[in-house]
């Protein structure tokens, strides 16, 4: 089928005639990329008037055809429209030869002139554009995605049989080049596992698929694709090692061989740690029971007991993970303490005797066994209420025992400090205990100034009581309930101290009321001092029922130490920085 193009004519009956083109496009070669064409020129009168111009003397007529810049018909010509005539003024046939992209747009121009009319002549022009013509062929590939080591199969649609062609595969720096000879359709490619050295930061890449397409040695065309190359997360690619276990020296003897709670120390780490085909570390985390370490070294505190869960998570470059996992046994463990069951006057035999000049001690112990590798100490010192320096320490061995050197005082009540460690403590658990002096009914002080029941007399103008006092009627005080106010001072870790302690010398007792400011992180289970009272104050102090309550909820278990005056709290939980602790008590002194 044609197309068919119009133009103008000239002279005074230029608009009774059509003048066009007619332009139809025969066949095309794709080997040589050249169409063939036939173009014609017409003139015709347009109203059906049969006596219409005409001129029988060639040489007063001309006709000119150009196709693509090129004039393919100039002649003479006998020109006559008479009779509703189609006259054809020019044709040609002809192969026009296409651009390397197979495209083609050609400029035609048509031309007449005639002598002794009132049709002088026309023109008209046109752009042919021709059907492309195939040039580069396609690729259909057998799979939009695939694996290191995996098969592709490419699959060629030629546009000509003639045609040969090139496949380009590549990735970063890698490249693969198949030649097809004509006739080929059809080639495979396996994916080297080493092409991933290109793709270390990804789990993927792409793989560049570029078609060139000849005609002999003629190239015509490229056509490029593109394949996913996905890495997996199999063990060929994840990264690999072993989990690595580390006892740090701690005050856990080397050859126990455990781990104990609250005082081992553990370092893990992967061990034997690669990566795969250029891939590095990105990221780890350690964990152990609730635990959780981002970096190397990883050194645990083991605050938990039991069967634990280590795991050690690493993740590569590629955002691939492998996790691992092993367990330990951490022994529980607490400090050691005592608990005084009874301590009384006694004889050499160990027979109570309320004016014995020994002791009788009756306790339990209560410490972690370790599976049998931990013991236990237990020493005893003494003095009298008026003497500031301790006996030297004696050993107790057995569960009730019998103290002093059988010249213990009878007129003076006593103070033992029973002192306990084991195998992995530093400081010993200390508890002081009172014991009165000998029970009497009453004795008067020698001077006849004091007195007392249950005990001997040693203050003049007192009344003092060694015995439970019961009262079944009402206690009338004439005199003044007399206290001592003591200052508390803070320490390095304290501040704006508020509060009061009162020491009551007719009850033998010290009150204890105070808020204090925390100027650093207390650490659950570790002992702080938090205040400290000054030298000049009365006597020994011991703890009673004393515990203490912060603003974050924990409680804290505490007291006055019988050696230093400091008082010092133990805190369940840990206590943050610039927290208030408040402390509350009696004390026997």
């Amino acid at each position: 089928m044609g197309i068919d193009y119009y133009g103008s004519c000239m002279g005074t009956a230029a608009s009774k005639y059509n003048l066009w083109l007619g332009v139809e496009e025969n066949s095309q070669s794709i080997n040589e990329n050249k169409s063939n064409l036939t173009i014609k020129l017409f003139l015709k009168r347009n109203d059906g008037y049969v006596d219409s111009a005409y001129n029988l003397y060639k040489d007063q007529n001309s006709v000119k055809l150009t196709v693509g810049g090129v004039v393919k018909v100039n002649k003479e010509l006998k020109i006559d429209t008479r009779n509703n005539q189609t006259v054809l003024l020019a044709q040609w046939t002809g192969d026009l030869s296409h651009r390397e992209d197979g495209t083609l747009s050609v400029p035609i121009r048509g031309e007449f002139t005639m002598g002794n009319s009132t049709l002088t002549g026309g023109q008209v022009s046109c752009n042919f554009v021709c059907s492309t013509i195939a040039r580069k062929s396609t690729l259909t590939l057998s799979s939009a995605t695939v694996n290191p080591g995996g098969k592709l199969v490419a699959t060629i649609s030629s546009a000509a049989s003639g045609f040969s062609h090139r496949i380009i595969w590549s990735l970063g720096n890698n490249s693969y080049t198949a030649d097809l000879k004509s006739g080929v359709g059809v080639t495979e490619f396996t994916v080297p596992v080493e092409w991933i050295n290109s793709i270390v930061n990804a789990s993927k890449g792409n793989i560049s698929v570029k078609l060139i397409t000849f005609n002999g040695a003629k190239q015509l065309g490229t056509s490029t694709y593109t394949v996913s190359l996905v890495i997996p997360a199999t063990d060929e690619y994840k990264p690999s090692f072993e989990i690595g276990l580390t006892k740090l020296p701690s005050k856990v003897p080397e050859d126990w061989d455990m781990l104990v709670q609250n005082v081992s120390r553990l370092s893990v780490e992967p061990v034997s740690l690669s990566f795969k085909y250029g891939a590095s570390l990105s990221a780890i985390t350690i964990t152990i029971g609730a635990v959780s370490i981002r970096k190397l070294p990883a050194i645990f505190n083991l605050t938990e007991s039991g069967e634990l869960t280590v795991t050690v998570a690493v993740r590569d470059t590629r955002g691939i993970l492998t996790v691992k996992t092993t367990t330990i046994e951490v022994l529980p463990y607490k400090p050691p303490s005592v608990n005084i069951i009874s301590l009384t006057r006694c004889n050499s035999l160990g027979e109570t005797d309320v004016y014995g000049t020994y002791l009788s001690v009756r306790y339990t112990l209560d410490y972690s066994y370790l599976n049998g590798k931990n013991s236990c100490t237990l020493n005893a010192r003494y003095k009298t209420c008026n003497d500031s320096e301790y006996s030297a320490p004696c050993e107790i061995v057995s569960e009730s025992s019998i103290i002093g050197d059988g010249m213990l005082s009878v007129n003076n009540s006593l103070n033992v400090c029973f002192s306990l460690t084991d195998a992995l403590t530093s400081e010993a658990f200390e508890v002081v205990r009172s014991v009165p002096s000998a029970a009497i009914p009453f004795n008067i002080k020698k001077g006849g100034r004091g007195a007392s029941f249950g005990k001997f007399a040693r203050e003049d103008n007192q009344l003092s009581v060694g015995w439970d006092l019961s009262v079944d009627g009402n206690v009338n005080i004439k005199g003044n309930l007399n206290f001592q106010e003591i200052e508390c001072q803070c320490t390095e870790s304290s501040s704006e101290l508020i509060g009061v302690v009162r020491y009551y010398p007719c009850f033998g007792c010290c009150f204890v009321r105070m808020r204090v400011k925390i100027n650093r992180l207390i650490a659950a289970r570790e002992s702080n001092v938090v205040a400290k009272i000054p030298d000049k104050a009365p006597g020994i102090f011991t703890p009673l029922n004393c515990f203490v309550g912060g603003n974050t909820g924990a409680q804290c278990a505490g007291g006055i130490s019988y050696q230093t005056g400091e008082i010092i709290i133990s805190p369940d939980k840990d206590i943050p920085e610039n927290s208030y602790v408040y402390i509350s008590g009696i004390y026997i002194v």
